[in-house]
Parts: structure tokens; sequence; C-alpha cells
């Protein structure tokens, strides 16, 4: 568990070749998305929600080294969607919606890109991405390199981060959510993945 700004964790070559081959491949696909929809989200870059666990890697096992900084007794659901970010992207600091508990993103595409630029900042707890009102005090990059895990739960509503690209930059994000605190007016309950074998209470 790193610590620095808060805490978070990183896993290198999280998944084998042969499966990492596999995303890349699925990867490829978005970008024939992305060529028929283009980068159409209010932020400015693609997202798409998948229905199928694609990635049953990531599972509740990684909540463990979060146990002693948060505990959660209700049942959590799985939330994946890939995000493409163009070249010279950038997206401010924000918290992720109180509804998703853990946060996990896969570093895909290119070889060489920036990675998520986590923020030590004090401000309040802000809603559904909403952005800081302080400055950060300082900042520490997870870099970018392909086939790398970064993970995070949402702490106290300090765990500002944001993410920039120097290239195009293809991830896939994955959530543990619960289900009663998405706000009304998201569509992730349309996509939301059971999480076989648990009852998602490991938080």
């Amino acid at each position: 568990m790193k610590d620095n700004p808060w805490p978070h964790n990183t896993y290198d070559d999280f998944l084998s070749t042969e499966r990492f081959n596999e995303i890349q491949q699925l990867a490829k696909q978005e970008i024939v998305y992305l060529d028929m929809f283009g980068f159409y989200s209010r932020s400015g870059h693609y997202f798409r929600f998948v229905k199928d666990d694609i990635i049953p890697e990531i599972n509740l096992s990684l909540l463990d080294p979060y146990k002693n900084i948060r505990n959660y007794d209700k049942p959590l659901k799985k939330l994946i969607h890939w995000s493409i970010h163009p070249e010279n992207f950038s997206y401010p600091p924000h918290i992720d919606n109180d509804s998703r508990i853990f946060t996990a993103v896969l570093y895909i595409e290119p070889k060489e890109n920036i990675g998520t630029i986590l923020c030590k900042n004090n401000s309040d707890h802000s809603l559904d991405h909403g952005q800081p009102t302080l400055e950060s005090e300082y900042e520490v990059e997870v870099g970018w390199q392909p086939n790398r895990l970064f993970t995070h739960c949402s702490i106290n509503g300090k765990t500002w981060h944001r993410y920039s690209s120097s290239l195009q930059r293809t991830t896939l994000n994955v959530f543990f959510v619960d289900e009663d605190k998405i706000l009304p007016d998201r569509i992730d309950k349309n996509f939301l993945i059971n999480i076989e074998g648990t009852n998602g209470s490991s938080v």
C-alpha cells in the first residue's frame, strides 16, 4: 500500500501476457467505435460501459488492503467502462462519485503516456466529479505503463485526482459500487454486474 498523498495501490504486469493481449484486442475494437462516434462526451473523451464481466481478474480480493481504512458492509456491484482520451487532453481534479466505493484503472495503450495524477488537496468533499475549491499542495503521478493496474478507495472525501494524455490514451476502468447511491441522472444502473461468489461486503 502506498500512502502518498493518500492510500492507493499499483500492480505491474497485472494480467498474464496472454490475457493482456486479449484485452488489447478488445481495446482495438473500441478504437473502431471511436472512429464511428468520435469523442462525444461532455468532457470531450470517449467512454463505453459494458454489460459483461470482461475482466474477472479485478475482483473483491483487491479490496483487502483497504479493510483497515474503510469498512463497508453492503453488497456491491461491479461497473466497467472503456475510456479513451484524445492527445493533449486534460481532465480536472475530482473525486469519484459517492456510489463508486472502489476504483481500478488498467492502463492499456500506448506504450508511453501520462498516468493518473494524485492530488494532496484539503478541499471539502465534492459530489459527482465536482472540482476542488482549493489549490493542491502537491501532486504525485502514478506513472503510465501498459498492464499496470491502479486502485484506490474513495476515503474521507480527500482522494482528489486528475488525468492527462500526451497521446491518445486507452484505459479499462472498473468500479465496485453501492447501487443505492447511484444518482438518478446516471445510466450506471443499466450496466451493473453481479460479483459472482461473494456477497460484496469486503470493503
